[in-house]
């Protein structure tokens, strides 16, 4: 079976039918649509344009005042001829409208017109250009007349346009139709030859059955003898018969005694009539036959068919019926051919043998003996000849001639037509004289003929109307007939095509560059046609599909079409021929043309892209790499990275390392290894695709060393703004218990003199316990100094001065030691980190900015498994959300001197740990809590927050830890934040493991990147 055996006829007429009809309306009002914000352009457009008239026809004005009502009307509305469009509007500009209508809708016959009310903001040629707009004015500049210019301009080039889409769809729809028509008629070829062939070896097998031999003679010529033919004549083989002339087979007389034969044989062959004959044989033998002689003239020559027909045993049988009846009536009764005897006048059947009871359809002989030829014919013959008529004919003409030859058209008695050969011989009896007349039945032999004329003609016919060309080439591969299809494709005459070489006559290039043309040059052992045509004589398999560039000229104009051609070898006549099918290909080699050549363009931007592209496939072997690549590792060209494994060139840590399946699309942050040795910190995306049925990989990469750069420039800003917002609370937070631990110091400071006077007096008084006469001096001196120094005050007083002070200095370390565990400074990768901590931690640094609006209550679970986190980054988020709820309870109790509640809670929840953050303030709008961690989305006063708090916590617990986070709020009561951590798989209670960094969107700090070196700002870093 061929590609093509599946096509019907129904497949051709789905393809004619699928021919678009389809022209620019002409019916209705021309679409336009009207694109402002300003409901006065809307009305002034439909004024100034109320009688404007294209074709015979008005407009329909549709009007949207957006972008979002404009994409709405274009999807219902596919048929809107022009675009009056608004430049700026809100929301959505005008060229945004542009591009969707252009790149999305892949719209390109609209005609957008763009017009503003801005002066100044007519963009250049180039913008113009790029968004594919028609034109581009001020609203004052377009008055009536160069509106109605504009809408007419837009119109015409938009009804050319449509016009010329539907031309193109009609064209390809066409193209297809007359493909599966020349499919269609391929498939009948060959159908119709493969029955020829099964023709010809019916018709070879019967001619090599038949008893009778056979002649074929081609102008008189003898070109053909069956085995039958060859016996008759002693021959021992068919070759010494063929190649004679018949007057030289058929007669051993000189001339012109033949020649007289001859032109005898055919007068009584034009009548219809058979001629006995003895027949000379090779061995000088003689026999009786009897001959029947046709002939036709087939392209310009006479085909003569002679049957001969063996009538020794006949003549025997005349001659020995006088001395045997009996042996007479048993060959009468055996004969396989129906045989029966009629006398005149009445020319009724006489008798008849069983046979021809069979043939006729008749019971008993008595029967048949009541009927004459003419009940056993139709009314006429094949002729228009009366059958009566044209029996009395015949059977006068054996009466006279001895015996008369030739066919008939008989009937059964039930009305069946029987084609027959009639011998009617006449029989001398003594004085009784009859005719005998043997009949045989040639129905399916003729109907044979007829059917194997009729696909003769067939095939001849859809020979010539095949629309691919057909080319019939003998042995020495000259064309011997071709098909119009064929002919055309050449720049010369039929006359001049017939008889040539095959390369030389379908235009091979080695033809035009050898004087003797071509088959006889030195190119021509090369030559693919040559040697094709060649190898199929050679009885070696057939060309399929062999494309040839042919060289032809047309007067002065050189032509090199691409033919397909195809080709087999069959015989005829004994000798080896060949058939070419030749297809012209040159507009799909010119289609390959202009693909490769856009194939050449999307590489040459491929590689002008400047990120860097690769293509893996399943077992991780790189397939291509652009310019960018090969840059980036430092090489020429791809030569050297394609084939190799992709993890030569890229180092991958964590999940980045593990095989991503079909479906996934991954982010990780590897490096790239230069041929070097150096490595470069890229943004790597994976993106699973299919390619030539194969399923591959797509890989990006972006060198991010500039990016990292930035975010730590980024990190240090946000470390200063948080120090910004914290530092006045954490310093008032300091200041307190410095305060009283100063007074308490300087407390100590007075109180030490008099004690010290004490001391000092006490050390005189011990000196001078030696001489008696100074005690009573020394003990007044003593009592002065104990009662001013106040010693009872200052033993109460000086225990809780230094208790006081070791409090405040206790404070004070606690503060500074949140402020350290809040810092955390450097951490790039997860570790385990103990959130109860965290919120504490938190909770003391924030202290100055609650304690005078809420207080705060803990319900920690204790022991809490450890998170892997960036616990830098989660004190941030757990601060924004303390200040956030803060900032709720305050706008709610504002000025009436009452305490809110802030809620923070923790749990461990199905292999996570869940921290809550609620607070009582006025709640969230349902309406409002979908834009909550929207980036610069703020519900506080102007001023008093930035829109970035909850966007930053959303990247950090979701994309940067792949947690969650919530809200859940009731107006008027407050609100629950509820963040999700997970715990990981190698994570548990108690667990030291440090974990590896999955895949995110945001790449963290490379490893190659150095820390920065310690300066003035260390202690910034050890805050934050």
């Amino acid at each position: 079976m061929t590609p093509c055996d599946d096509v019907t006829d129904e497949d051709i007429l789905f393809a004619a039918e699928t021919v678009e009809e389809k022209t620019v309306r002409t019916d209705g009002a021309w679409k336009i649509l009207v694109v402002d914000d300003d409901d006065a352009v809307h009305q002034m457009t439909s004024l100034v344009l109320e009688g404007f008239r294209f074709n015979g026809h008005g407009l329909t004005f549709l009007n949207a005042h957006s972008y979002d009502v404009a994409e709405a009307i274009l999807a219902d509305h596919p048929d809107v001829a022009v675009i009056l469009l608004d430049a700026v509007m809100p929301g959505r500009s005008g060229l945004e409208l542009v591009r969707h209508v252009r790149e999305v809708t892949e719209n390109s016959i609209i005609t957008i017109i763009i017009r503003t009310g801005q002066s100044g903001k007519i963009p250049d040629t180039k913008v113009m250009m790029d968004f594919d707009v028609n034109l581009f004015a001020h609203k004052t500049d377009l008055d009536l007349d160069r509106l109605e210019m504009a809408i007419t301009s837009g119109l015409r080039a938009y009804v050319t346009a449509r016009n010329l889409q539907i031309a193109l769809r009609r064209a390809k729809d066409e193209i297809q139709r007359r493909t599966l028509v020349e499919l269609r008629t391929k498939n009948m070829l060959d159908a119709l030859g493969d029955e020829l062939h099964d023709r010809e070896m019916q018709l070879d097998t019967l001619f090599h059955g038949a008893n009778e031999g056979i002649l074929i003679a081609r102008d008189g010529m003898v070109v053909y003898c069956n085995p039958s033919a060859t016996t008759l004549f002693h021959a021992n083989d068919s070759s010494t018969l063929v190649g004679k002339h018949l007057k030289e087979v058929l007669w051993a007389d000189e001339e012109p005694f033949r020649t007289q034969r001859f032109r005898q044989l055919m007068d009584e062959a034009s009548d219809g009539r058979s001629t006995s004959l003895v027949l000379p044989q090779l061995d000088g033998g003689q026999i009786s036959t009897e001959l029947f002689y046709s002939a036709m003239t087939l392209r310009d020559s006479e085909l003569a068919q002679v049957v001969i027909r063996d009538v020794s045993d006949r003549v025997a049988a005349e001659r020995a019926l006088a001395k045997s009846e009996e042996k007479h009536r048993i060959l009468f009764e055996s004969s396989r051919d129906a045989i029966m005897t009629l006398a005149p006048p009445s020319w009724l059947f006489t008798s008849c043998n069983n046979a021809t009871l069979d043939l006729f359809g008749v019971q008993e002989t008595e029967e048949f003996a009541k009927l004459g030829p003419w009940h056993l014919s139709p009314k006429e013959q094949a002729d228009g000849t009366p059958s009566s008529a044209k029996a009395q004919e015949f059977l006068l003409s054996a009466m006279e001639t001895g015996s008369r030859f030739f066919e008939w058209t008989h009937c059964k008695l039930d009305g069946t037509p029987l084609e027959t050969t009639v011998l009617l011989t006449r029989v001398d009896i003594g004085e009784e004289v009859f005719l005998q007349a043997t009949v045989r039945d040639i129905t399916d032999q003729k109907w044979n003929l007829r059917v194997l004329e009729q696909e003769r003609v067939k095939f001849q016919v859809m020979f010539e109307m095949a629309p691919i060309g057909m080319l019939l080439m003998d042995e020495d591969t000259r064309v011997i007939q071709a098909n119009a299809s064929a002919i055309s494709l050449f720049p010369t005459s039929p006359e001049n095509l017939i008889g040539t070489c095959g390369g030389e006559s379908m235009g091979c290039v080695h033809s035009h560059e050898t004087s003797t043309g071509c088959g006889h040059g030195e190119l021509c052992g090369s030559c693919p046609l040559r040697a094709g045509l060649e190898s199929i004589l050679a009885g070696n398999e057939s060309i399929r599909n062999l494309d040839l560039q042919l060289s032809l000229e047309k007067g002065a104009i050189k032509l090199e079409p691409w033919v397909r051609i195809s080709a087999e070898h069959f015989f005829f006549d004994g000798r080896p021929h060949v058939v070419v099918a030749m297809a012209d290909v040159t507009q799909e080699k010119l289609a390959h043309a202009k693909i490769q050549k856009a194939h050449e363009n999307t590489q040459r931007i491929l590689d002008d892209i400047p990120v860097g592209i690769m293509v893996i496939d399943q077992h991780g072997v790189i397939l291509g790499v652009n310019q960018m690549t090969c840059e980036a590792l430092g090489l020429e060209d791809e030569e050297s990275i394609v084939g190799t494994p992709h993890d030569r060139w890229l180092r991958l840590s964590g999940r980045a390392q593990e095989k991503l399946e079909e479906t996934d699309i991954g982010y990780a942050k590897p490096t790239l290894l230069r041929v070097d040795g150096t490595e470069i910190p890229i943004l790597r995306t994976v993106t699973p695709t299919v390619m030539d049925g194969e399923h591959v990989w797509l890989e990006t990469l972006i060198d991010v060393t500039e990016l990292e750069r930035l975010e730590m420039d980024l990190e240090h800003a946000r470390k200063l703004e948080a120090v910004g917002q914290l530092a006045a609370g954490i310093a008032h937070e300091i200041n307190t218990p410095i305060q009283f631990v100063g007074d308490n110091v300087r407390f100590l400071k007075d109180a030490a003199a008099p004690l010290l006077d004490v001391a000092d007096n006490y050390a005189i008084l011990l000196e001078h316990l030696k001489n008696q006469d100074l005690l009573p001096a020394l003990r007044k001196r003593g009592e002065e100094v104990l009662e001013a120094a106040n010693v009872g005050f200052m033993r109460e007083e000086i225990p809780q001065a230094v208790d006081q002070s070791l409090e405040g200095i206790k404070r004070v370390s606690k503060i500074v030691r949140a402020m350290k565990e809040f810092s955390h400074p450097g951490q790039t990768e997860l570790a385990p980190a103990n959130l109860n901590e965290a919120i504490r931690t938190t909770m003391t640094i924030a202290k100055n900015e609650w304690k005078y609006v809420s207080t705060v209550d803990t319900d920690l679970q204790e022991p809490l498994p450890l998170v892997p986190c960036l616990i830098n980054e989660i004190n941030q988020v757990l601060l924004n959300m303390i200040i956030n709820a803060r900032d709720a309870i305050a706008e709610k109790l504002r000025g009436s001197g009452d305490m809110g509640v802030i809620t923070i809670a923790t749990r461990q929840e199905r292999g996570a740990v869940e921290i809550r953050v609620s607070d009582t303030g006025n709640g969230i709008p349902v309406e409002t809590l979908p834009k909550i961690f929207d980036p610069f989305f703020t519900t506080k006063e102007v001023g008093k927050g930035s829109g970035q708090g909850l966007a930053i916590s959303y990247n950090v617990i979701v994309k940067r830890h792949h947690g969650t986070l919530r809200a859940e709020s009731e107006v008027g009561k407050g609100t629950t934040f509820i963040i999700g951590l997970p715990l990981g798989e190698d994570f548990h209670e108690n667990s030291g493991r440090e974990p590896e960094i999955p895949i995110m969107d945001e790449a963290p700090r490379s490893e190659s990147t150095p820390e920065p070196q310690s300066n003035d700002d260390d202690w910034l870093d050890a805050l934050f």
